[in-house]
């Protein structure tokens, strides 16, 4: 049977001086710790952090999780993540019925493998090499690293 020790700390008598942990644990001092684990610090009390919770099963099997944002879009709460399925990037909306809505296709999906990153445009308009890739509205561009950037959300098209 696996047990963990846990220490009960009274905050009343010393106050929190933070987490300590590249110090040898019987060298600290009153208040200190060498870990804080799942807890965070605020008014000199210890309390449970936020958690998280998985919103859907992913959107098939193979999915590796490659990279999210959430924020607004066209005025809309939006989430966006990335996943690898073995030989392409895919970029996914989940709705609010927390069913996903794949925004790329077979032409559109990144072909490198890497973390993506995802950055909101607003209502600026964006012009690439004479191309326009956004129209003066809201959007989300993301890159890997690795292939072109790719306009992911653009306004309306996202979400309904």
């Amino acid at each position: 049977m696996n047990t963990k020790e846990s220490l009960i700390f009274y905050t009343g008598q010393v106050p929190i001086n933070g987490m300590l942990s590249s110090v040898d644990p019987a060298a600290l001092g009153p208040g200190q710790f060498a870990l804080i684990d799942n807890f965070s610090i605020a008014q000199n009390r210890i309390t449970a952090r936020w958690g998280c919770d998985r919103l859907a099963p992913a959107p098939f099997g193979s999915a590796s999780y490659r990279g999210s944002w959430s924020g607004y879009v066209a005025g809309n709460w939006t989430r966006l993540v990335a996943f690898w399925d073995s030989s392409a990037l895919r970029i996914y909306h989940l709705d609010r019925s927390f069913t996903w809505n794949e925004l790329t296709s077979a032409s559109t999906r990144f072909a490198g493998d890497g973390f993506v990153d995802f950055a909101p445009i607003t209502e600026s308009g964006l012009t690439l090499a004479g191309t326009v890739v956004f129209p003066k509205q809201d959007g989300v561009i993301c890159g890997n690293g690795v292939d072109e950037q790719n306009g992911a959300a653009r306004g309306a098209d996202l979400l309904h």
